[in-house]
């Protein structure tokens, strides 16, 4: 079942997000535990992330936060966490979070922003245009 996360998802966010970090570890900084607690606690606060509930059990989300772009005093959502945990992948459950999250800021009157960093570029790409979004940029790095 989706739902929306609230400060109670804590612990299990951040253990999605370890495993997350796991999974892709070799294209991620190092993964800080109290780092990520102090980062996900505002989120988990505001009406806007979702978490795929297994029962009781989280095993995945989709975080978002509400902010304005650097060249705007637009409010849009913009993603800080999107993962779905192996055992709960093959179904719809990322696209059912992404089309809850897109309907909640259209009706809201905000846009969804949502980036990839890790993973199968094409998988994503499939899954974000399948979800009613659209393709805008890239994201470049350097250095460790």
């Amino acid at each position: 079942m989706i739902r929306l996360a609230t400060p109670a998802d804590l612990a299990a966010c951040v253990a999605l997000a370890r495993e997350f970090h796991d999974e892709f570890h070799a294209e991620l900084l190092p993964f800080d535990a109290v780092e990520a607690s102090a980062s996900l606690w505002p989120v988990l606060h505001a009406p806007f992330s979702r978490v795929l509930d297994d029962g009781g059990a989280v095993r995945g989300a989709l975080l978002l936060r509400r902010m304005t772009d650097w060249y705007t005093s637009q409010l849009s959502l913009f993603d800080v966490m999107f993962y779905v945990g192996k055992e709960s992948r093959g179904g719809t459950a990322a696209l059912d979070m992404l089309k809850s999250a897109k309907a909640m800021a259209e009706t809201e009157g905000m846009r969804l922003t949502m980036g990839t960093i890790v993973g199968d570029p094409d998988v994503h790409d499939r899954l974000f245009r399948m979800a009613g979004l659209r393709r805008i940029g890239g994201v470049y790095v350097g250095g460790p």
